[in-house]
């Protein structure tokens, strides 16, 4: 691929509202693709999909039927039937069913509408009036013929591709919309996020399959997910110390626990726990001499991790099969995030206790710290406490925006050469070495790895806390706050088809 980026240049950082702008080559990029605010855009209408069991009411996410998920639009004899009681009562109106006479009265304001079903007969202020289609029950629920309903209720309503939208007034139009009907249709979808039991403080994404893997915080247990089936696939045993991070390699699952908090009072100490992927049973454990932080590891069983605590400032290097440890860092800032370059060589780390931040790196061979340096700036460029290395290996990724060169010379290493929008979490992965993504809040980005560009951007449903792509869909760990009430739950988010 031509790389059309120039290192040591700045590039245009596309914005919302900005439907174009220059790469370093001169060349104009593609628009950038926003997703609509619906929360607006819905603000006054209800949205319906036929075949999902979701909704959107004037903006607000709602299950159609709360009781079963299995209620959803469909189409009949080429007439679309909904659910008589969540389009009525969503709408203003009052639903009042007559079981001996097999009849549904819907009352708004000073108009009254009889349905049998069964029926194409259908009373509307006492004048007698005919269904397109008869009204009929399905899993004990009315159905009844969405546009003459709606219509006869003094609303409008938009049909486009299985999207149903009825209001006031018409917010769509098919030709002018046609984004924003595919979007609704991917928000509405079915199966698209599983709610948690569970607080999840921290995931990681199988590389091969659709699993992911939460520390449930709270009852200190590593969970797995099946995206595929939408259910828990296994589950760890409660253990005694904390779950703090945890990193897939070499086909096992890494995991650091602490005894303590991470403080400079208590001795130190900490355990690494390998477990099997598929059960979460534990296939392997040793005690540490530090309080662990961070965690990554390589395919041929070396594990680095670093302290959290205010005692020690250590780096220190394990092998996976014997427990030794190998190698160590000293006077090396504490609570550093780490993540490791593709081609497993060399650690980068951004500090969180020390200001103005700054980033270095590790070179590593079998295990072994060879060499570490900082980069060349301190202070001169913001830094973010997230850092993330794209799937190529070229550039690393800081969460202030900032872009820098990665290379194995001490010369060209750390540079920096633009930025892209600020974020709180980004996904890259090998596998799809031309783009990753990041998310501030519930905006994500997907961003063109060799011009830096933003070539789409939409929503999360909840508030985004961690992004992971795995090797067919981008995933989001959010924070939903349940319809009604103030309670916040942990969910799994399958954002977008990779």
């Amino acid at each position: 691929m031509k790389h059309k980026w120039k290192q040591a240049a700045l590039f245009g950082c596309a914005v919302l509202g900005i439907t174009a702008t220059l790469n370093l080559s001169g060349q104009a990029a593609a628009a950038v693709n926003t997703s609509p605010d619906l929360n607006t855009l819905l603000k006054d209408s209800v949205a319906l999909s036929i075949g999902s069991p979701n909704s959107l009411s004037f903006g607000e996410a709602k299950f159609i039927d709360k009781e079963n998920s299995e209620i959803t639009p469909y189409i009949k004899n080429q007439r679309t039937l909904t659910p008589l009681r969540f389009i009525s009562e969503n709408l203003g109106a009052t639903v009042t069913w007559n079981q001996a006479a097999s009849t549904v009265t819907i009352k708004d304001g000073p108009n009254t509408m009889k349905i049998t079903l069964g029926s194409s007969t259908v009373w509307v202020n006492g004048k007698k009036s005919l269904l397109d289609a008869p009204a009929e029950i399905k899993q004990g629920r009315v159905f009844v013929p969405l546009r003459y309903i709606s219509e006869t209720l003094g609303l409008t309503v938009f049909y486009e591709r299985g999207l149903i939208v009825i209001g006031d007034k018409s917010v769509l139009t098919p030709k002018q919309d046609a984004q924003t009907v595919d979007y609704i249709q991917y928000v509405l979808a079915p199966d698209q996020k599983m709610l948690l039991t569970e607080h999840v403080t921290e995931a990681v994404s199988h590389p091969d399959k659709p699993v992911i893997y939460t520390i449930d915080d709270s009852k200190s247990r590593i969970r797995a997910y099946d995206l595929v089936n939408q259910k828990q696939a296994a589950v760890s045993p409660a253990f005694k110390e904390t779950p703090r991070k945890m990193t897939y390699a070499n086909g096992e699952l890494y995991v650091i626990f602490t005894y303590t908090e991470y403080n400079n009072t208590e001795t130190e100490a900490g355990v690494i726990r390998v477990l099997d992927p598929d059960t979460l049973s534990v296939k392997d454990s040793w005690e540490i001499d530090i309080t662990p932080y961070n965690i990554v590891a390589d395919d041929s069983g070396k594990v680095y991790v670093n302290s959290g605590s205010d005692r020690q400032y250590v780096f220190k290097s394990y092998d996976r099969y014997t427990h030794q440890e190998l190698s160590s860092i000293r006077n090396y800032y504490n609570k550093t995030n780490i993540v490791m370059h593709p081609d497993q060589t060399r650690i980068y780390g951004v500090n969180q206790g020390v200001s103005p931040r700054d980033m270095e790196v590790f070179h590593v061979n079998e295990g072994i710290f060879t060499s570490r340096y900082d980069s060349p700036y301190h202070g001169d460029h913001d830094m973010g406490t997230v850092i993330a290395v794209t799937g190529d290996g070229r550039y690393i990724i800081n969460s202030s925006g900032a872009v820098f060169t990665s290379t194995k010379s001490k010369s060209s290493d750390m540079y920096y050469v633009g930025a892209i929008p600020a974020f709180d979490s980004i996904a890259t992965s090998p596998d799809h070495e031309d783009q990753f993504f990041v998310v501030k809040g519930n905006l994500v980005y997907q961003i063109d790895a060799d011009t830096m560009l933003p070539l789409n951007t939409f929503r999360t449903e909840g508030t985004a806390v961690q992004l992971m792509m795995s090797k067919d869909k981008l995933i989001a760990i959010t924070k939903i706050k349940t319809s009604g009430t103030n309670i916040t739950k942990s969910a799994i988010e399958m954002l977008k088809p990779l």
